[in-house]
């Protein structure tokens, strides 16, 4: 491989996150070529110097808005996955209450499976949104 090739690999190859494949291609190339080991050589210096020095640590506001995005994020999805479950829920309670309806009842089951259903709907969405309000709750002690 040529130098200009290598060249844009020696700094992540000094801080040691190519893979094992161009890795080798590196060290095959810097074994022959001078300058290329000489640039290697500096950047494994830089790269170590740079190891030792201590972390900066984030500000705590920082780590505190994160934490909060990240529950909020998490809350999104457990919500969008909370009225799917609670969507299939309605239809499979709409689809037995409709069929206990129409034995019950003969020609006027329509009327049964209005009423049961609603009835399902309703304590349905209340504890779905119990659920929610409580785990929002809970997340607000962070």
């Amino acid at each position: 491989m040529t130098c200009d090739a290598i060249r844009p690999l020696l700094a992540v190859d000094a801080a040691g996150l190519l893979d094992a494949g161009e890795s080798r291609r590196v060290a095959e190339h810097v074994r022959e070529c001078a300058a290329c080991s000489a640039e290697l050589e500096g950047l494994g210096a830089l790269t170590g110097a740079l190891s030792r020095q201590p972390a900066p640590q984030p500000p705590d506001d920082l780590v505190y808005r994160t934490r909060l995005r990240m529950a909020a994020e998490a809350d999104r999805r457990q919500g969008a996955h909370l009225a799917l479950v609670s969507g299939v829920l309605a239809w499979l309670i709409a689809l037995a209450t409709w069929q206990i309806g129409s034995l019950l009842a003969g020609g006027n089951g329509i009327w049964i499976w209005i009423w049961w259903s609603t009835v399902a709907a309703s304590l349905g969405s209340a504890a779905v949104a119990a659920l929610v309000v409580r785990h929002r709750v809970g997340r607000s002690w962070l």
